[in-house]
């Protein structure tokens, strides 16, 4: 192979070769004070050529590839950025839905309060009822001792009396047993409450939960 190349340098001087590479068509015509070359030499010299210009597409085209890598990363750090935009999107949404979720529990145990307060007062008012109740027993009683001690001979007038307080008494009964039955059905009522009450919250944990 150095033989070879002994040989194909022999032919012609290094002026030659200066004129040779400053010829724009790099060999393929002669030009000025320029020897000739073998078909071998100039075969090799345009194969020389062809390789030159392969490896300068290759570097274009491993800069073109640089330049698609560098693209490519920047449109992932783009879909980065959108990602990161969507789950703050996503986690102002579950706050909302939380504030929200938060809200309605205290509208809803402001609600229970005053269904609380309400059935404390209906206790109250049933309570001063049966005191009143007792009270009128009591002034009755002490009214009919003081017939039956002032007027020991009216006994018609007495037993008409006692007719009257019986009379009475039933209707004390059948008001006292209205407002037990009024009691019972505010009982069941904040029953009913507390379960609607609860059956919501269910409803608020589970949608919080799929959320």
């Amino acid at each position: 192979m150095e033989r070879h190349w002994e040989q194909m340098l022999g032919h012609f001087n290094p002026s030659s070769w200066q004129v040779m590479l400053s010829c724009p068509l790099h060999g393929r015509t002669l030009c000025a004070n320029e020897t000739a070359l073998p078909a071998d030499s100039m075969k090799e010299l345009n194969l020389l050529v062809i390789f030159s210009l392969v490896l300068k597409l290759l570097i274009i085209y491993s800069l073109a590839l640089s330049v698609l890598v560098i693209y490519s990363l920047a449109l992932n750090v783009l879909v980065i950025d959108s990602l990161e935009l969507n789950l703050l999107v996503i986690y102002s949404s579950v706050l909302d839905v939380y504030s929200l979720a938060l809200n309605l529990l205290v509208i809803y145990s402001l609600e229970l309060n005053l269904l609380v307060i309400y059935s404390l007062a209906l206790s109250v008012l049933v309570i001063y009822s049966l005191a009143l109740n007792v009270l009128l027993i009591y002034s009755l009683a002490l009214n009919l001792l003081v017939i039956y001690s002032s007027a020991l001979d009216v006994y018609s007038l007495a037993l008409n009396l006692l007719v009257i307080y019986s009379l009475e008494l039933n209707l004390l009964v059948i008001y006292s047993l209205a407002l037990s039955v009024l009691l019972i059905y505010s009982l069941a009522l904040n029953v009913l409450l507390i379960y609607s009450l609860a059956l919501n919250l269910l409803v608020i944990c589970s949608l919080a939960l799929s959320v």
